[in-house]
């Protein structure tokens, strides 16, 4: 994962939280991930579709309710999908469900790389105030 590359979103972009479009922005990173994994070739698009709305309210529910997750912007989860993927979170991507990207979004929140790009973007608003952009 690049801290850089992380610490521009986070120091940039809108909380998933206080975000308009946050349900858009994740539906489309859990049809990414469904697609990508190849889940949609096993399913009718109708239940497709109802599994994609049923994983996006279950992350949100999460998002809004978990104050460990209130910090994450729409590009974080991309990144936390991606790197789900690549295995960086350990090898569960075999079959995909709500549980599996809550398991990669934990991981992704606690792993070293953002941790140490959230501190590095709070210092930097400490250091020159919260207007400026990366």
């Amino acid at each position: 994962m690049d801290k850089e590359r992380i610490a521009r979103i986070i120091y940039n972009d809108v909380r998933l939280v206080e975000d308009p479009s946050a349900k858009g922005a994740l539906e489309k990173c859990v049809r990414r991930a469904y697609t990508f994994g190849s889940l949609h070739r096993n399913m009718k698009k109708q239940l497709f579709d109802d599994e994609v709305a049923m994983t996006v309210d279950a992350i949100l529910y999460d998002i809004h309710a978990d104050r460990r997750y209130q910090s994450l912007r729409s590009a974080e989860v991309e990144i936390a999908f991606l790197e789900g993927f690549r295995g960086t979170f350990g090898n569960d991507s075999t079959y995909l469900t709500p549980i599996t990207f809550f398991r990669w979004i934990e991981a992704y929140v606690v792993h070293e790389t953002r941790r140490s790009a959230m501190d590095w973007v709070s210092r930097e608003k400490e250091r020159h105030g919260q207007k400026k952009r990366l």
